[in-house]
């Protein structure tokens, strides 16, 4: 039997490989697999699905079955999809176009839906995770600029980033470099000691 699972709490490639890896162990094959979603084969007289829910309990993930938590889901994956990659992309000028186009349904009865399960708007939860993505090229990223994160992921301005970082984190985008600076020592600083 092949079936499509839609799976909660899948967030990085990494994912994909546990859910890989804890499926083979009970004789389910991922045949595809990406964040949120995995087509899976088995034999249906020696497995259930209880037993894949099971599995996936057990590493962190849950089995989505309801139709709209389904497509919830696709959305955020949709978002963490491309805000991960937006080093490699350029992010989409317009969310609600690339959402709506996806699932194909018409973005305001997705927007509703997506704040009535998540208790948040999408805009609101893009800005999070754009947010988190700009922390992180901050960190590992040093030889980026503001200038260049904001093309990244597709601010109009520096001063639009720093306002939504502020927003989000309560300190400034300077405080925030400075903290990571001296999160850093020199080796020689720390030979010194």
């Amino acid at each position: 039997m092949v079936k499509v699972l839609y799976i909660k709490g899948m967030v990085c490639t990494r994912c994909i490989k546990v859910l890989h890896d804890e499926l083979l162990k009970i004789h389910v094959k991922a045949k595809s697999a990406k964040l949120g979603r995995a087509v899976v084969e088995f034999d249906p007289n020696d497995i259930d699905i209880t037993r894949i829910q099971t599995v996936l309990r057990k590493n962190g993930f849950e089995l989505i079955t309801d139709r709209d938590q389904q497509l919830v889901d696709q959305i955020k994956t949709l978002i963490l999809d491309a805000i991960s990659r937006s080093g490699d992309e350029q992010l989409p000028k317009r969310f609600s176009d690339k959402i709506a186009k996806e699932l194909g349904f018409n973005y305001s009865h997705l927007s509703r839906m997506f704040t009535h399960y998540e208790r948040i708007t999408i805009e609101k939860y893009i800005i999070l995770h754009k947010v988190e993505k700009v922390k992180e090229l901050l960190e590992y990223d040093d030889h980026l600029n503001l200038s260049e994160i904001v093309q990244k992921l597709n601010y109009s301005s520096v001063s639009h980033l720093s306002k939504q970082f502020k927003e989000v984190t309560g300190i400034s985008l300077r405080d925030y470099k400075s903290f990571l600076k001296h999160l850093r020592k020199p080796l020689d600083y720390l030979r010194m000691k």
